[in-house]
């Protein structure tokens, strides 16, 4: 199982936190690089980025 969030700021520029807790990659049922671009679009484009990331592994390709 994982877990995956953003926590935005108010505003567009505010900063916002993104949190990737589990695996990485669809063959691993975890998440996925188009989970998180479909996330970020949600996000203004000069906001600062917080990023909290606690895997225990997966597809490092996803990964990055």
């Amino acid at each position: 199982m994982h877990q995956f969030s953003i926590r935005a700021g108010k505003s567009s520029n505010e900063p916002a936190d993104i949190y990737l807790y589990g695996m990485f990659g669809d063959a691993f049922d975890g998440i996925t690089d188009k989970m998180v671009a479909k996330e970020l679009k949600t996000i203004g484009r000069n906001a600062e980025l917080s990023i909290h990331i606690n895997s225990s592994g997966g597809d490092a390709y996803t990964g990055m």
